[in-house]
């Protein structure tokens, strides 16, 4: 599948809500992606989930970015938000079920990318800085086993 593709549709998909809360989308592939196998309809989920979570981060606008590159046999996602950042005492609870630091949250966005990407024996992690933005970093294997 063509990932920068499907990237591309999701932030299509969300773009009157960027365009609502003022956040500027940018993507960013300097070299050149392989097709490779994924499942699309699994990987727009976790995108969908992820962006909202940085529009969420970014009531006062701000920039998204997404980021990707290959580095040895590993596509490397990076999505970056300019928002209000995770407390460093929040971020291990992040993947636990019911966390949430949203009112209203279900705590359960994360756990479900995190699901996703490891069924393509993929890992996700987060680190953020309070002020500063959040990074969501996925890594897929290009070569599925």
């Amino acid at each position: 599948g063509d990932l920068l593709a499907l990237i591309r549709e999701v932030a299509e998909l969300m773009d009157s809500s960027f365009k609502e809360r003022a956040v500027v989308f940018h993507l960013h592939a300097p070299g050149r992606i392989p097709p490779f196998a994924f499942d699309s309809g699994q990987i727009r989920q976790v995108l969908i989930n992820l962006f909202k979570n940085a529009l969420e981060a970014m009531p006062e606008g701000g920039n998204l970015t997404v980021s990707a590159e290959v580095q040895d046999d590993d596509l490397r996602l990076k999505i970056t938000d300019t928002g209000h950042g995770i407390a460093p005492e929040q971020l291990p609870n992040l993947f636990t079920p019911f966390f949430t630091t949203k009112e209203g949250g279900t705590g359960l966005g994360l756990i479900i990318c995190r699901g996703l990407i490891s069924q393509h024996q993929g890992e996700i992690t987060i680190d953020s800085a309070v002020d500063h933005g959040t990074t969501c970093t996925i890594r897929l294997p290009l070569a599925a086993a």
